[in-house]
């Protein structure tokens, strides 16, 4: 049940709308029919196609707003809210005019009659509504905060509920002030079957504390059944809520328990749309979660997982044809939306309408990732979105891209430092180049990985393989990550190990099968695909040694997770590379089979000095950063933006 207050401002909100239509309406039929500026000799006001034309548009539209949540209170009704209600309400609005228009016409023309509006008159009202229903509740949403700031209008509220989930929506409430909501009580009103003594019990706090807003909280071990006067008459003049998960919690345990008359008043009574989450966020720019398919994807997965068990919102835009994956996961809203199935378009494709559909959600903060995305970074800023970028590497720098997709790559990195609110980079080398060549600060965040789960050989065995007989190779099949310097160099050496080679390839097929062809003549080499969490934690824990011969990187997550399993390393000598080392490893000249050969050999044939490097990793392994750090430092980031 709406609370009182709650119906009078919808209802200012209506007259609002109606007030906002009439006068764009007046004002369209003076200047074009009035004015100098679009009257013309002969014009006369059509005025069946006016009258028509406004009252499809009175019918449709007041429903279109409902519809969208242009009437869903209590909201913050920031700019992120309250345009992208209005946008959806008028995507449904002008179509279903313009078709009844159209259908009324074709009777009309029978009598001779026009219901043919001029562009002007409707391009001037569906604009002019767009601009005054999202500004008007805009200003509204400032002057109830300013009241609500003062003291003034608030609605007392009592949580039913102890312990830290009543501690924990109190928090909530008292973080969101827009929500015009002051705690003055928690008890609890409980029992099975809602007992008189107990359901008197909260009438009686109710009344103490003049309160008309009952919040229901999880309630751990006690009975889950909801205070009893939730049932009662004296119920019905009552504001109920619950947070999302907080209903799904007592909804879990009380369906079969609750008689149909019972079921029908929990289900209309108690309000469940108000999630209070400290922040939204979409990550926009990756091909999504689940990652499968390389460290922007790993990314995104591991701080977004985090950033939702921490009670954030946060939509990941995905692409249908590398995410399997439906619905929630790990926390997060997964999104899909189509791409061009090209090298070069698919995911600047995908970003475009991922940056469209953004601005009819409701999120205040939009985290591009990679240089290609963050190029449409200026959309969401102009309609006051806050945006951040998250720099994994100088993507023109990679081989696989023509003159022309460097040059918007390049365009990309300009962007990137210029146009988001903030910038984030994941290496010490990317912010001493980005602080060099622009005048904007950079965030250095690193990389993290997850705490390593070592486990015996199992999987791994299908190849013949156990614990201490390979080299092992993980990453993206791409020409930038080495493998095929890797292959040439591995046929160079003399071992009874095998070389192991977890990835897959996206758009580079020539290059996966040119990668098969190398390895056609060499003995023990092993393409696994690519490797899930499990597989990869199989594959790390027993390898002899891992190898990565990038030629381009921003600051390897597959490097990071490596060490952090204790191997002993042999990687190209890329500034971001040895700084992800940090000296505990070996390196050898970028781009040189001959140089890695040689330094393969030498390690194939110093088991001990292997060793002991691996000794020396695992005790200084620790003082790397893990994904809580990575989300914690994020965190931050979005806090200085949206508070």
């Amino acid at each position: 049940m709406r609370h009182p207050r709650d119906r009078r401002i919808i209802l200012m909100l209506f007259l609002w709308d109606l007030l906002c239509l009439n006068v764009l309406a007046a004002a369209a039929i003076y200047l074009r029919f009035q004015s100098d500026l679009f009257w013309y000799p002969g014009a006369r006001p059509p005025w069946q196609s006016v009258l028509g034309f406004l009252g499809l548009t009175h019918l449709i539209l007041f429903p279109s707003l409902v519809v969208s949540g242009a009437y869903g209170v209590p909201k913050r009704w920031k700019g992120n809210e309250a345009l992208p209600a209005v946008a959806r309400a008028l995507l449904l609005a002008v179509p279903l005019t313009v078709t009844l228009l159209f259908l009324l016409r074709l009777g009309a023309l029978q009598k001779g009659l026009v219901l043919t509006p001029s562009r002007f008159f409707a391009v001037f009202l569906w604009t002019g509504l767009l601009v005054g229903l999202a500004g008007g509740r805009w200003i509204a949403g400032r002057i109830l905060v300013s009241l609500y700031s003062k003291g003034l209008w608030l609605r007392r509220a009592v949580i039913v509920g102890q312990g830290p989930w009543a501690g924990r929506l109190r928090g909530l409430i008292q973080e969101n002030p827009w929500l015009g909501e002051v705690v003055v009580g928690m008890v609890d009103g409980g029992g099975q079957g809602g007992l008189e003594g107990e359901a008197e019990e909260l009438a009686a706090a109710l009344s103490r504390h003049k309160a008309d807003v009952v919040w229901l909280a999880q309630r751990g071990e006690l009975d889950p059944w909801p205070p009893g006067l939730l049932f009662s008459e004296q119920g019905a003049s009552l504001t109920w809520r619950a947070l999302p998960q907080d209903f799904e919690w007592y909804e879990k345990v009380l369906l079969e328990r609750l008689s149909d008359e019972e079921r029908e008043l929990f289900y209309s009574r108690v309000t469940r749309d108000l999630a209070l989450p400290p922040f939204r966020v979409a990550m926009i720019g990756s091909r999504g979660a689940p990652a499968n398919y390389g460290g922007v994807e790993r990314y995104v997965e591991e701080v977004g997982a985090r950033l939702a068990a921490g009670g954030a919102q946060v939509a990941v835009y995905c692409h249908r044809r590398y995410i399997t994956a439906r619905g929630p996961f790990r926390g997060m809203e997964l999104r899909f939306l189509p791409a061009i199935r090209t090298k070069h378009l698919e995911t600047i494709s995908n970003t475009f309408l991922a940056t469209l559909h953004v601005l009819l959600k409701e999120e205040e903060i939009t985290h591009y990732h990679a240089l290609g995305p963050v190029t449409l970074a200026w959309i969401p800023r102009m309609f006051g979105r806050k945006v951040v970028v998250t720099v994994q590497g100088l993507d023109w720098q990679r081989s696989k891209w023509g003159p022309i997709a460097r040059r918007y790559l390049k365009f990309g990195e300009w962007a990137s430092a210029l146009l988001p609110h903030r910038t984030i980079v994941v290496s010490r080398s990317l912010e001493k180049h980005y602080r060099r060549r622009y005048p904007k600060e950079v965030l250095y965040i690193p990389n993290g990985f997850d705490p390593p789960a070592p486990r015996p050989p199992d999987r791994i065995r299908q190849w013949g393989l156990g614990g201490g007989d390979y080299l092992l190779f993980v990453g993206r099949l791409v020409p930038e990550k080495g493998c095929h310097l890797l292959l040439e160099a591995f046929a160079r050496v003399r071992t009874d190990k095998r070389l192991v080679i977890a990835g897959r390839a996206s758009h580079e097929r020539r290059y996966h099968e040119e990668l098969l062809e190398m390895s056609r003549g060499l003995k023990g080499v092993q393409f696994v695909g690519f490797a899930g969490r499990e597989l990869l934690q199989e594959l790390y824990s027993n390898a002899y040694m891992v190898v990565h011969p990038s030629q381009v990187e921003g600051l390897s997550i597959a490097l990071l997770e490596a060490l952090s399993y204790g191997n002993c390393l042999l990687v190209s000598d890329t500034p971001e590379n040895q700084e992800a080392l940090g000296g505990l490893g070996f390196t050898f000249r970028a781009n040189d089979p001959a140089e890695l050969a040689c330094r393969m050999q030498h390690l194939l044939d110093s088991p001990d000095e292997v060793q002991g490097i691996r000794d020396l990793v695992r005790s200084h392994w620790s003082a790397y950063k893990d994904w809580q750090h990575v989300t914690d430092e994020t965190l931050r980031v979005y806090e200085s933006l949206v508070r």
